[in-house]
């Protein structure tokens, strides 16, 4: 140890050390070193060498060992370059070991506007990629949403195929986590059908695709995107084809293929929301109750609630919902106590704000011969 402080037999006496597990002795060696400021030089050659030797080190070994060493280096200038390796190294044992937590502070604990080490737009974007990656697998979506909120500004000014479809990947789920599920399943969908993805992958994000579709906001832009996912052939080997077929075709979806889909969710896919639904339960809700238009031309609120197995209440309440959001072409008659889809009435409403358009011209132009015969 005494050789190690005096920058003598440094590789050595580093070996031995290392072999004998001794990291007491190895993190007490450098803090004498690097506390040292007439001999940066020296302090700058040991740190080299140590983290040099950190792949000979056992992973378990390498977290006390790294934990000890990134104490006594941290908010010294002169070390800042070997600071960040070791913090990279560090990060990426954390990451082996499934702690995606610890993986991820570690990385962000790194300045990037670092003025000293001034990092490339790749380097920044490299890094922030990975620091969302970690936090989404750790299931922190706030965090990761800050790095991919830095990774946007980057991503354009980077000319790097692999890591611009990794932020892509990275913004496509925390549209997911973000419950912007329709938006979600576009960007899935457009990452499938990328070139460089291995096979597996891209089926994979075909089934993310597939899933934020299903269980997004019944209407037209789900139509969309589920006309399109359709069209694509590779759909027919996915798992969840049979909901998503039937969610295609309008047809009714039962209890048991919801609880049978449910399965395949995510953590923030089975949230809950009002009256103790969950955002699949409201979905399906919804296409029921456009799927039923296929079958029915009017049907009363209360046999509807029990087809959906729900209060009449929250049935009406949803159904004023998506009429007046576009979502559902209906009329109600709330003193009959029933909806009608049939499109009837779509001409009458037609028809009579045809009627108070002339009537509005007409009037107009009475008042205009009048002012001209005064």
């Amino acid at each position: 140890m005494d050789k190690l402080v005096k920058g003598e037999d440094i590789d050595k006496s580093l070996d031995d050390l290392i072999t004998k597990k001794d990291h007491k002795n190895i993190v007490e060696a450098v803090g004498q070193v690097v506390a040292n400021e007439q001999n940066i030089i020296t302090a700058k050659k040991v740190l080299d060498t140590l983290i040099s030797k950190f792949p000979k080190v056992s992973n378990d070994d390498l977290i006390d060992l790294g934990n000890n060493l990134l104490q006594k280096i941290t908010n010294i200038n002169y070390f800042e370059f070997r600071l960040l390796k070791s913090k990279k190294l560090s990060s990426e044992v954390y990451a082996a070991r499934d702690d995606y937590f610890q993986a991820a502070t570690i990385l962000s604990q790194i300045n990037y506007e670092s003025q000293n080490l001034k990092y490339s737009d790749f380097e920044k974007l490299q890094s922030y990629v990975r620091i969302a990656e970690y936090f989404f697998e750790f299931s922190d979506s706030t965090s990761a949403e800050t790095y991919v909120r830095k990774s946007s500004s980057l991503s354009d000014k980077v000319d790097n195929k692999e890591l611009k479809l990794r932020f892509e990947v990275c913004f496509a789920r925390s549209l997911d986590h973000a419950r912007k599920f329709l938006q979600a399943a576009s960007k899935y969908h457009w990452l499938s059908l990328q070139t460089g993805i291995d096979e597996s992958n891209l089926l994979q994000l075909l089934d993310f695709s597939i899933i934020c579709a299903v269980i997004g906001p019944a209407g037209p832009q789900r139509s969309r995107i589920l006309a399109g996912l359709f069209k694509d052939e590779r759909t027919r080997r996915s798992a969840h084809f049979d909901i998503f077929q039937k969610m295609y075709l309008d047809r009714f979806i039962t209890l048991n293929e919801k609880e049978a889909f449910a399965a395949n969710l995510e953590k923030h896919q089975k949230a809950k929301l009002q009256d103790d639904f969950t955002i699949l339960d409201k979905a399906i809700m919804e296409h029921n109750i456009v799927a039923l238009s296929k079958i029915y031309e009017t049907i009363s609120f209360e046999s509807l609630a029990n087809f959906l197995n729900v209060k009449q209440t929250f049935c009406e309440k949803t159904i004023h919902s998506m009429i007046s959001e576009k979502r559902l072409d209906a009329v109600i008659d709330q003193v009959e106590g029933y909806i009608d889809y049939r499109k009837e009435y779509e001409d009458y409403n037609n028809w009579s704000e045809g009627i108070n358009n002339f009537c509005t011209s007409l009037d107009k132009l009475i008042n205009k011969i009048a002012t001209s015969a005064k």
